[in-house]
């Protein structure tokens, strides 16, 4: 037997014999054939293609793919058929290599057998009139080159990047191929071909609906190819996309104007995630913001044309095992989520349909379990089926599903509810079920107010909901609602739909500062807006309630709101020591105005008090400094005011009839300037046991008729007016004995006529006008006096006339007043004082 070494030896010479042998004849057919063989290939694609070609370089080699001889073309452009609209290259490709047996040669009849592309960009478009860039190739029988003929049976394709769009289909691919292998008898019209390779990102989109996006892929098919039909049967194939591996058969038949799809692909154990990643976006958006885990068996199709305005339908069968899910930045989870779904959607103008089920769902919210059923169809107008069984903390709720409007959410709810309907239709609503909640809390975004403590129970009947009772804290304010919310669900779903409430609140404290702090403007004020889907009707039973400095105590009655328009018929509450009934109404319709107008009963109130909270009803004239006493009036008012709740002066009309126990007014400045005229008197503060009068208020101006005041300072007769200027018109009777001065001449020819009350007490008229802090005094006539206050009657009938429109009533009595006289023209006082 011959040793090893000398064995290796003769095997060592004979392989190199045989390499050499190759390589040499390598050389010489490359020396005898190459220039042949380059311009036999170049004379066939010329004969083949209608297209324009431009290659940099051609070589030949037998060497890299014995018994292979291959030509090589490099730096290729093949251009798009002339008139196409588009970027003017079909493809261009670093290099190109065309096959074909050595033994060819030799006999002299070549066959190109296969095709290797490398470093390319395939760029394949349908136009919007269906002409394709792609159609290069010439008829079968208009070759003129004899002696080679084209057989692929081989293409391989390494980095190429390939991209199809068809306009007039709605349809477009982009596959970044690594490398990939296709094999079968291509010259045929019906073959079948293998493919297997590796493409490194892909998408497809079809009908703006992109899939695949930018995922890897690894292909392993078998397709049998019609290309007279157009039709390409997928057969037993498997592809592995993001790390799952997924069977897929299927029909695809493509023809000029359309399209037609059946394509089914199954996996029985995908990641959730990894799945979810590869659906549409619009299809997950709801997921996106999640952490996903778990497996889950599915089955999905894609079926129906492509073109002509039709598109296919998408659907997806899937069963979950023990998935889970956690939102991004929390700890928060579902676990153990077990059950089955499906998904549907049809993206055709003709005829869209969309739907979501989720059949027998049950899984653990941070460990309370919950059970789902869901089904949804028609995203844009859904039709909604649900049935809900949930024990949850809200937070951990919050974290998963939390409205827009909603900053924070904690508590417990318990939740067993059924709903079905359509959204657009409310007619269609029906629902039953319970929602209670334990110890909750909300914060709205945007609000400086929070609902804490909240507990109570909800029911759900159709389109309602009734509260059994519902109680809470807002801020420094407390609530307890009984009562129905109609048209709830319309309410929320649909954007033109107001709720009616017909509800009984009780609270201990309302601070509606705070409440309606939301709603500041810029500068802090109020801006009320009054939104017209909110009716209600409800009855109070407050104990107390703030708004700025008014305070109200034991309020009683009815608050009704109607489009915009708050009204109360009788609403009686305890305020300044006293009691108020108040019937009313603020009408926040219009864009930039509330009406307020009421008729009030105020009795035994404090007068000091009532104008302090009032804000001394926007005016410095009388303000709560100047007066003390307990005031009673029936109290008749009308006025304007802007969103910020700032009053229109001039929109302000009131009929008041007012009576004054035990009171007092001090350093009233009318009353100043006259001290200074009167002797021993000191009117800094002036006591009245009772006064009684009707004050009217229109333009701007406050009406005092003729009224008698008996006071520890003086007794006098007053009358005129008082504009919110400020400024006083004012007529006087005073008792002679009470003008400071010694010198009185000629009193029944020049300064007009003394009377003499009865009682051997001598009365003279004065007038009073200018500024209220510096008025001037004049002497005037009686028949003056007289002419004045029947004016201000004539006045107080008109305003009668425009509070009765308002509120309502019978006719106003005729003015009966007496004409006035004609009068002589005032003098100016003077006195000379006393030393």
């Amino acid at each position: 037997m011959e040793n090893p070494p000398r064995f290796r030896k003769k095997i060592w010479i004979v392989v190199s014999s045989v390499v050499l042998l190759i390589a040499a004849s390598g050389l010489v057919f490359n020396f005898m054939y190459g220039d042949a063989l380059r311009q036999k290939v170049v004379d066939a694609l010329n004969a083949k293609l209608k297209a324009r070609t431009d290659v940099r370089e051609i070589d030949f080699t037998v060497f890299s793919s014995f018994p292979f001889a291959i030509v090589r073309f490099n730096d290729v452009r093949i251009a798009e058929p002339e008139g196409f609209k588009s970027n003017g290259t079909l493809l261009q490709a670093g290099e190109i290599g065309f096959s074909f047996l050595i033994w060819d040669i030799i006999t002299g009849e070549i066959h190109l057998n296969g095709v290797e592309v490398s470093d390319a960009y395939l760029n394949m478009q349908v136009d919007s009139d269906g002409k394709v860039n792609y159609d290069i190739l010439k008829e079968a029988d208009t070759t003129s080159t004899s002696g080679l003929q084209i057989d692929l049976k081989k293409i391989a394709l390494h980095n190429l990047d390939f991209s199809y769009n068809n306009v007039h289909s709605f349809q477009s691919f982009r596959f970044k191929i690594s490398d990939v292998e296709l094999s079968g008898d291509f010259n045929k019209s019906e073959f079948s071909a293998e493919i297997d390779g590796v493409i490194d990102s892909s998408y497809v989109n079809i009908n703006h609906v992109k899939y695949l996006d930018q995922k890897p892929v690894e292909i392993a098919a078998m397709v049998s190819v019609n290309t007279v039909k157009g039709v390409y049967d997928i057969g037993s194939s498997t592809i592995r996309l993001a790390g799952m591996l997924f069977s897929l058969n299927g029909t695809v038949k493509s023809q000029t104007e359309y399209t037609d799809l059946d394509i089914s692909f199954s996996s029985k154990d995908a990641d959730v995630a990894s799945l979810l990643s590869l659906l549409p976006s619009q299809f997950t958006e709801g997921f996106s913001k999640f952490n996903c885990s778990g497996d889950i068996a599915f089955n999905a199709s894609i079926k129906g044309r492509v073109g002509e305005g039709a598109k296919p339908v998408f659907r997806a069968d899937f069963t979950a095992r023990n998935a889970s899910a956690s939102p991004e930045g929390t700890s928060y989870k579902i676990t153990s989520l077990n059950g089955s779904g499906s998904f549907t959607s049809r993206m055709s103008n003709a005829a869209p349909h969309e739907s979501l089920e989720l059949k027998s769902i049950s899984a653990k919210l941070e460990d309370a379990p919950f059970n789902l059923d869901l089904r949804v169809e028609n995203f844009s107008n859904p039709r909604l089926d649900l049935t809900l069984n949930i024990d949850a903390d809200l937070a951990v709720l919050g974290e998963f599903y939390k409205p827009d409007t909603v900053e924070q959410l904690s508590g417990k709810v318990s939740a067993d509810i059924n709903f079905n309907g359509i959204a657009n239709e409310k007619s269609t609503y029906k629902s039953n079920g319970t929602v209670s909640f334990q110890n909750a809390s909300i914060k709205l975004k945007g609000s400086p107010i929070d609902f804490n403590a909240l507990n109570g129970s909800l029911y759900l009947r159709g389109n309602d909901m009734v509260l059994e009772r519902l109680q809470g804290v807002v801020g420094a304010s407390d609530f307890s609602f009984t009562g129905s919310f109609n048209n709830l669900v319309g309410y929320f779903l649909l954007d033109n739909q107001h709720i009616d409430v017909d509800a009984k609140l009780k609270s201990q404290n309302i601070d509606l500062d705070e409440l309606l702090s939301g709603n500041k403007s810029n500068n802090d004020s109020f801006a009320l807006e009054i939104t017209n889907r909110h009716h209600f009707a409800l009855e109070l039973e407050i104990e107390k309630l703030n708004f700025r400095k008014f305070q109200a105590n034991k309020i009683n009655g009815t608050l009704n709101l109607q489009d915009s328009k708050f009204s109360s018929n009788a609403l009686s509450f305890e305020a300044c020591g006293g009691e108020i009934q108040l019937s009313g109404s603020m009408d926040a319709s219009a864009s930039e105005v509330i009406g307020v107008s009421c008729v009030s009963q105020i009795r035994n109130v404090d007068i000091t008090t009532l104008f302090q909270q009032m804000g001394n009803f926007g005016q410095e004239l009388l303000t709560d400094k100047n007066l003390k006493g307990r005031l009673s009036a029936n109290v008749e008012f009308q006025s304007e005011w802007d969103k910020a709740l700032n009053l229109d002066e001039r929109s302000v009309v009131a009929k008041s009839d007012i009576s004054i126990d035990n009171g007092e007014l001090i350093r009233f400045k009318p009353m100043l300037a006259l001290s200074k005229y009167l002797k021993g008197s000191d009117l800094e503060t002036i006591r009245f046991s009772n006064l009684t009068n009707t004050i009217e208020i229109k333009d701007r101006k406050i009406m005092i008729p003729v009224m008698d005041i008996r006071s520890s300072a003086l007794d006098l007769t007053a009358s005129g007016t008082h504009t919110f200027d400020n400024m006083v018109d004012y007529k006087l009777g005073l008792y002679l004995s009470q003008i400071l001065g010694r010198k009185v001449k000629q009193m029944n020819s020049e300064f007009g006529t003394i009377e003499d009350d009865g009682l051997g007490r001598p009365r003279i008229y004065l007038s009073m006008k200018g500024p209220a802090s510096d008025p001037k005094f004049t002497w005037d006539r009686k028949g003056t006096e007289q002419r004045i206050s029947d004016e201000i009657r004539k006045e107080r009938n008109t305003i009668r006339d425009l509070l009765k429109k308002e509120f309502g009533g019978s006719s106003p009595s005729e003015n009966n007043g007496s004409k006035g006289k004609s009068v002589t023209p005032p003098k100016e006082l003077e006195l000379e004082t006393e030393d």
